[in-house]
């Protein structure tokens, strides 16, 4: 649930919040697409713990949550991310560029998963709590492909580039019709959900760099 509204005294207007896109939603996790308009504010409201992945590069923000003082002001990088809990959460947007961020709450019942970290091999370790680990994956020359395998449920998001996504194709219909295993991403903030325990490659495409983050649902 977004909702929009003024912070007194810093400027923003106050404006109805575009209602968040939900890209996918399924019985482990759904997806918003969140867009926080210039010298605006919004405060959003999520019932599970969620990260949110920075898809923009060079706004300027400040966050609080559940109602507390406001942070200070902070240019979040493209691919960032921030691991919270369920409660409400507010973007405030003090420069003149949008700020773009893709949403992933966990939805799955019966987690925290025990098992170990997956971080190695060009992973690294970019945010983790009782829900959640979060992986960056830096594709280049000289690194071109990553395989790991994860131990819980996993969805890789692309940040920069293209790559391929190649493992088995899950069969269980039961968490609904989401692309798993083999795919192609072609654009920012695509993405394929990873099956657990089943091989995983990631493979950079064409001559740029490409940038994933793999979220695990603990």
């Amino acid at each position: 649930m977004l909702i929009g509204v003024g912070a007194s005294g810093c400027g923003e207007q106050v404006i109805d919040a575009p209602p968040a896109k939900v890209a996918v939603e399924s019985s482990l996790f759904r997806i918003l697409d969140v867009n926080v308009p210039p010298r605006t504010t919004l405060k959003h409201a999520y019932k599970n713990p969620v990260v949110m992945v920075a898809m923009t590069d060079g706004a300027r923000i400040r966050m609080n949550t559940s109602g507390g003082d406001w942070a200070q002001e902070s240019s979040p990088a493209l691919g960032s991310v921030t691991v919270a809990e369920a409660g409400e959460h507010g973007v405030q947007n003090v420069g003149e560029r949008g700020f773009h961020l893709l949403a992933l709450e966990n939805l799955r019942q019966g987690g925290g998963s025990a098992a170990g970290s997956a971080a190695h091999n060009g992973m690294n370790l970019a945010g983790e709590s009782g829900s959640f680990r979060v992986y960056d994956a830096q594709l280049t020359d000289k690194k071109s492909q990553i395989h790991h395998v994860h131990a819980a449920p996993a969805v890789a998001i692309l940040i920069k580039g293209r790559m391929l996504s190649q493992g088995p194709e899950n069969k269980d219909k039961t968490i609904g019709e989401v692309p798993s295993g083999l795919k192609q991403l072609d654009q920012p903030g695509q993405w394929v959900f990873v099956p657990a325990g089943e091989p995983h490659y990631v493979v950079r495409l064409g001559a740029d760099s490409a940038h994933v983050i793999e979220v695990e649902l603990q």
